[in-house]
């Protein structure tokens, strides 16, 4: 076994969280268990998720006067990204989230920012004002400060340069539970705290949040340390501080995908109360849009506490069995699936080396030569492929996983690779580069793993619903939106499945694999979760 995990909720049941049901497009809410609904709900009743447009990167605040905010990204004014606030109608009592007004777009001298992406940005209050910290592309992706005085009606006059101007071309991903510092990454994925109002450049934070979607800060009373976060890392949950990494909270990543989302951004309900009411919020995509939701049932110290304490000896039930699988532990080419009739494939230029990382060996991959070809299989209809991979960081280029195009420029087939520095990315491609009539890449995202290290990517593909996910370490990457691969990513048996090269001895693999793993079926998320931590 690579990972053996205690799991500190199960065994109260994961019903205790507030994930435990699969959201209907039309009911944007998760039920909670401590605190009622984990409603973000206007005076009407009505949720203020949408189902035509995505709600993402979620901050409530507590103001000075008792009132609560909510701040958030959407595209819901003519699919341009804006931010929103909407104020409660009346003070937090401590206990019930309150109703909130419409949402009111923020503007800066009247004018809404109609950005063409997603906004990445922070929102700390300060006294009955909400101050926003975002990076603009008007400004060259630099961040811009705003403050709204009136929540109701928030404009922020003109965005402003931060005194920071020697760091202000990171990306925001987070803000402080004091909101003085904010988190951030620069151009290669390195986390810093981020002072905005001194000019002194601050040290890098540590690696522990590198490459991060979101950050939070869990405060001291709540973590016992004073450099407590919790994140996301594409579609994972981490918990770590600048000098320890703690791992996923497992519980939380197993409810949401169980519940079928892909958790985008997560922050902190600070409550001025005290450390004990911090509530967890985050953003997650449910196939149809991304939407806001609020953790009832756990507190944000709750939560820290599942992830540095393990107690109880429950597990994640077995991994699916594959029906085909190369451990090279009995031979380059053998398939030591249990599944009769297992496909014999061919090496070339592939010596099973011993190691420890799991069974007595893994498959080392040349850059040049290797690779390894199970033949004319058809893959037509849904599959799923699952293999732990490690590249170096002196690889250079495209590198290939799986693939079983025939032909250049053919339409059949599928492409998944690796692709090397500075990108780090995963590509899920039709065909040959040419794809379904005009062709495109399906899901591609910079930054998806890390070199010098062992990964699980998996790749599940469905010609019935159009649609093909990528997964590392058991976490979404990304999930398809339209456009919908065509059906044709797949072959009728015309072209060899390969591993580590594309069939025209192109794009080898520099690298390792190991743990091989094909299924003719469409994993859930929890599946592919299951089988990360086996």
């Amino acid at each position: 076994m690579r990972m053996n995990f205690l799991w500190a909720a199960l065994l109260t049941g994961l019903v205790a969280f507030a994930l435990n049901c699969a959201p209907k497009p039309t009911s944007k809410e998760m039920e909670g268990k401590i605190k009622g609904k984990a409603s973000l709900r206007l005076a009407d009743g009505s949720t203020i998720s949408q189902d035509s447009s995505d709600e993402y990167n979620p901050y409530l605040l507590h103001l000075s006067d008792g009132y609560l905010v909510l701040v958030f990204g959407s595209d819901r004014n003519g699919g341009l990204h804006n931010i929103f606030m909407a104020k409660s109608v009346e003070p937090y009592n401590g206990f019930e989230l309150p109703a909130f007004e419409p949402p009111a777009v923020v503007t800066a001298t009247a004018s809404p920012i109609d950005e063409a992406n997603m906004l990445n940005f922070a929102a700390a209050a300060q006294g009955t004002s909400v101050v926003l910290y975002v990076n603009l592309s008007s400004f060259s992706g630099a961040i811009r400060k705003g403050v709204a005085t009136d929540p109701t009606a928030p404009d922020v006059g003109n965005f402003v340069a931060i005194t920071n101007t020697n760091q202000d071309a990171n990306t925001v991903i987070g803000i402080n539970a004091d909101g003085a510092d904010l988190i951030t990454t620069d151009a290669g994925g390195i986390a810093y705290l981020v002072n905005p109002d001194n000019n002194t450049t601050s040290s890098a934070f540590g690696a522990n949040l590198d490459y991060s979607n979101s950050a939070t800060q869990v405060r001291f009373d709540n973590s016992g340390q004073n450099d407590a976060y919790m994140g996301t890392y594409f579609g994972s949950t981490f918990a770590a501080t600048a000098t320890d990494y703690f791992g996923s909270i497992f519980d939380f990543d197993f409810s949401l995908a169980d519940s079928g989302l892909s958790i985008g951004q997560m922050s902190t309900f600070y409550d001025s109360n005290g450390a004990f009411g911090d509530m967890v919020l985050f953003a997650a995509h449910d196939g149809i849009s991304a939407d806001i939701y609020v953790v009832t049932s756990h507190t944000a110290g709750m939560l820290w506490s599942m992830v540095a304490f393990f107690g109880f000896d429950t597990e994640l039930p077995p991994a699916p069995t594959p029906e085909h699988w190369y451990t090279f532990d009995s031979g380059c080419g053998t398939d030591s699936s249990v599944t009769p009739g297992g496909w014999a494939a061919s090496c070339t230029a592939i010596t099973p080396t011993a190691t420890s990382f799991d069974g007595s060996n893994y498959a080392p991959f040349n850059g040049s030569s290797s690779r390894l070809n199970i033949g004319a299989i058809d893959t037509t209809g849904d599959f799923t492929i699952s293999v732990w991979i490690y590249i170096p960081s002196a690889a250079t280029g495209n590198l290939m996983i799986a693939s079983n195009t025939n032909a250049a420029a053919d339409s059949d087939g599928f492409k998944f690779y690796a692709v090397a520095s500075p990108d780090y990315k995963l590509v899920f491609e039709t065909g040959d580069g040419a794809g379904p009539s005009s062709g495109y890449t399906v899901n591609s995202i910079n930054g998806a793993w890390l070199p010098d290290t062992w990964h699980l990517v998996t790749v599940t593909a469905s010609s019935t619903y159009g649609i093909a996910d990528i997964y590392v370490d058991g976490g979404y990457v990304t999930m398809t939106l339209p456009p919908f691969i065509d059906t044709s990513y797949t072959t009728t048996g015309a072209g060899s499945l390969f591993f580590g090269a594309n069939y025209d001895s192109l794009n080898f693999f520099n690298g390792s694999m190991d743990e091989i793993k094909i299924y003719s079926y469409y994993l859930s998320p929890m599946e592919v979760l299951a089988l990360y931590l086996e």
